[in-house]
């Protein structure tokens, strides 16, 4: 765009309309676009509104909400063969992936915007304080934050110690 305003000046055109280029129109489309998706996020730290805890097996897993009414929503299943090869920290991430995924819908009619997710992997507690990790479990990162992105909710998390698990 500055080299087209340049390049106008030069050529005196500054007193006119100016005609872009048709590549600074897209981009100029393109970022029109960007900041139409773009979603507002708040820098405070909300207190949570509810808990989740989650938690993964060879087998399969489960997750469990716990709201602020004192009532406990409980989802589980197994893990489809595929499944079963991935390692554990990869199957703890889509546990807890799978937890928001399925309370979604709730978080919204209860307007829950906070939640605590608690879970007993160190690396995965980690990972998503962080919002990065390796190689191996980035992708499962994003898509977890991606999901709270879209369910506007803010997500703190903590581990829970071998003696309480």
């Amino acid at each position: 765009m500055d080299s087209a305003k340049t390049k106008a000046l030069k050529n005196k055109e500054c007193e006119e309309n100016m005609i872009l280029p048709k590549e600074i129109l897209q981009e100029l489309y393109w970022w029109q676009g960007v900041i139409v998706r773009n979603q507002e996020m708040t820098l405070k730290v909300k207190i949570p509104d509810a808990v989740i805890v989650s938690d993964a097996s060879p087998n399969g897993w489960g997750v469990s909400l716990e709201l602020q009414t004192g009532d406990t929503l409980v989802r589980y299943g197994d893990w489809n063969k595929e499944q079963k090869k991935c390692t554990c920290n990869k199957n703890e991430m889509e546990a807890i992936y799978l937890g928001l995924f399925r309370y979604g819908q709730v978080f919204k009619e209860l307007q829950i915007k906070a939640i605590l997710i608690k879970y007993d992997s160190s690396t995965a507690v980690q990972d998503l304080a962080k919002q990065r990790a390796g190689q191996t479990l980035v992708a499962e990162v994003k898509k977890i934050v991606k999901l709270c992105q879209q369910l506007r909710i803010q997500t703190q998390t903590q581990q829970i110690p071998g003696i309480s698990n």
